[in-house]
């Protein structure tokens, strides 16, 4: 399978416990006007707490899957980087 291109790849499977980031989130964001989903797909790759970015259909524009050290990272980034941006 490795020949014919089925499997693309390998990967490590690693502990994030183990690397002290034990706060796995995912955050609903609403953007107010759709005017800014430019800049906000521009900004939201400068965080280094976000580890996906997905588009969804709904109530919500994005859906962030972040990653941090502590439930006070998780508030820190909600409260103060993520409000930089809606402001």
């Amino acid at each position: 399978m490795e020949h014919s291109g089925i499997i693309e790849g390998y990967g490590a499977k690693i502990s994030r416990r183990k690397t002290g980031y034990n706060v796995t989130a995912f955050i609903m964001v609403n953007l107010e006007r759709s005017g800014d989903v430019d800049e906000f797909r521009k900004k939201i790759i400068d965080f280094p707490q976000v580890l996906e970015c997905h588009h969804v259909v709904g109530a919500f524009d994005y859906l962030l899957k972040v990653l941090v050290h502590t439930p006070d990272d998780l508030e820190h980034f909600l409260m103060t980087e993520l409000m930089k941006y809606r402001q």
